[in-house]
């Protein structure tokens, strides 16, 4: 049997029972790189291509809403009613891992909610800036619906994978200084990153550039909010999803002197 294989669960909810009846519909559908990419990232879906690829693909965007979350209460159940805000018998789509303990994922609208004990992920289907606004707005109606949660911090998640060894942010990378010095004590370079936290209205961005030994590239803006008041941090996760957008092509055209023209965003999802 494939490792991590998943089955795909169409469920009717109904609250008239005490648990939560799923219905099979479909099949399998493949692994973990099927359905997962790295952590909690799902299978995007990609309009027609150029005939050049561009080397910027998002990858692994999300919302993660840190605090004691009451799973009792988010079932899919309570997840299609208080966060999608669906009616009584909406059929939604719930995957489960088999072979894994993983919370389940709960889908509907073209985002995805996973729920563990101590943080709240919704995920975009697609990877791009609609989509992030969508898995935004689903988070932040998951505190403003359970205001007694317990919350520690909000984060925004961006990261985008470059498989060619681009110059600039080999530049970004690379330090001559620092290598030589590695070098000359007989230790071999596999891999480099940098890092930087930026000031950003009420929080901060916390960005990187990691080059892996086989010269590809991820870079990683994670716009964060720490705080113990659910009222800021449905705030950071009301920023218009504008002031986002501008932030990033700042840094890519600005800073790394990177053409915005050069990310692969995902296309829309017209079929959820």
């Amino acid at each position: 049997m494939v490792q991590g294989l998943m089955a795909f669960v169409a469920t009717c909810l109904s609250d008239r029972a005490s648990n939560c009846c799923a219905r099979v519909s479909v099949g399998f559908l493949g692994g973990y790189n099927g359905c997962f990419v790295g952590l909690y990232a799902v299978r995007m879906k990609f309009g027609p291509r150029k005939a050049v690829e561009m080397p910027f693909i998002p990858a692994e965007w999300n919302v993660i809403v840190l605090g004691h979350w009451n799973r009792a209460i988010l079932t899919p159940s309570g997840i299609a009613k208080r966060l999608f805000g669906l009616d009584e018998g909406t059929p939604i789509e719930v995957f489960v891992a088999i072979d894994a303990l993983a919370p389940p994922q709960v889908k509907h609208g073209g985002t995805i909610v996973m729920v563990g004990g101590d943080r709240l992920i919704t995920v975009p289907e697609t990877m791009d800036f609609h989509g992030l606004e969508g898995a935004m707005t689903i988070a932040r109606r998951a505190m403003e619906n359970l205001r007694e949660t317990p919350v520690i911090a909000a984060g925004i998640n961006l990261k985008y994978s470059c498989k060619e060894p681009i110059e600039a942010l080999q530049d970004i990378t690379r330090n001559s200084w620092w290598d030589d010095q590695l070098s000359d004590n007989q230790y071999e370079i596999l891999g480099r990153a940098l890092s930087r936290v930026l000031k950003w209205n009420e929080g901060q961005i916390n960005f990187s550039v990691t080059e892996e030994a086989d010269s590809s590239f991820q870079i990683q803006f994670n716009f964060h909010r720490g705080s113990s008041n659910i009222d800021e941090l449905i705030d950071w996760l009301g920023k218009p999803i504008a002031d986002l957008e501008k932030e990033i092509a700042r840094v890519f055209s600005d800073c790394m002197k990177i053409k915005t023209e050069d990310i692969a965003y995902a296309a829309a999802d017209t079929t959820a």
